[in-house]
């Protein structure tokens, strides 16, 4: 079977699954890139590279492009994130993300809408800003609970936004982004880790904007596999992507 044929067969089992109410979403921050903006002259909202280059370029003003290149390849943007809150306190890391990500002048579009208008289980999200929750609310065919912090759970229904890693504003939900945040969030966060298991237990699951490397969701997958083996629901990694086979298997 080739890639278009194998692609129609997945395509055709998400449909399956999503109008039977077992599918649900993880949106990444590839998605945001996809907003309107206020104006040509704020920036797309950053992905982890680019957060990489600018936590370098704050951390090490006085090095050179091939010297912050070096930098880059040595250290996660969790080990940087790590090192601006060590040099520059908590505060200013949640401040300069915020000032990174524009929030305020990003807003959402009918790609929004559309993911939103279908019958999705639950929709998870990394991504620090609003636009999925802003979006919603003029969505008319799906009625979404949003949920900031652990404790939102217990009043929550589906289909709901669930907003992992925290959320503007920094003061409401701390944002997950260093190297301790992640070591110490199946922790802090153990309902939130205990609610994305379950999904990934009983649900598809499709990933968009999202490249399925972050730590935490390879921990949830892990464990997932390890209990339920090929009993285990697929999950769909979409976008446009240039993947070898072997990427592509894994």
């Amino acid at each position: 079977m080739n890639k278009e044929a194998n692609i129609n067969v997945a395509l055709s089992e998400i449909r399956r699954q999503l109008w039977s109410g077992h599918a649900s979403v993880m949106v990444g921050s590839g998605f945001s890139r996809n907003a309107d903006r206020a104006s040509s002259t704020i920036p797309y909202p950053p992905d982890w590279n680019i957060l990489a280059r600018k936590f370098i370029d704050r951390l090490y003003p006085s090095a050179t492009d091939d010297e912050k290149a070096i930098i880059q390849g040595r250290k996660s943007v969790l080990q940087l994130a790590q090192e601006f809150e060590a040099a520059f306190q908590r505060a200013s890391l949640n401040r300069y993300i915020k000032e990174l990500i524009c929030d305020e002048n990003l807003i959402p579009n009918g790609l929004f809408y559309r993911l939103l208008e279908l019958p999705w289980n639950d929709v998870f999200t990394t991504n620090y800003d609003t636009l999925l929750e802003r979006a919603a609310k003029s969505v008319l065919t799906q009625k979404y609970d949003v949920v900031y912090s652990c404790k939102d759970l217990a009043f929550s229904d589906s289909p709901r936004i669930i907003k992992l890693h925290g959320s503007f504003p920094t003061d409401a939900t701390p944002l997950i982004v260093t190297e301790e945040d992640y070591r110490t969030y199946p922790i802090r966060c153990s309902p939130f880790v205990n609610t994305v298991q379950q999904t990934l237990m009983e649900n598809i699951l499709c990933l968009i904007g999202f490249s399925g490397t972050d730590p935490n969701f390879l921990k949830w997958i892990g464990w997932v596999r390890d209990n339920l083996g090929d009993a285990m629901p697929s999950i769909y990694l979409i976008g446009f992507m240039c993947l070898t086979d072997a990427e592509r298997r894994v």
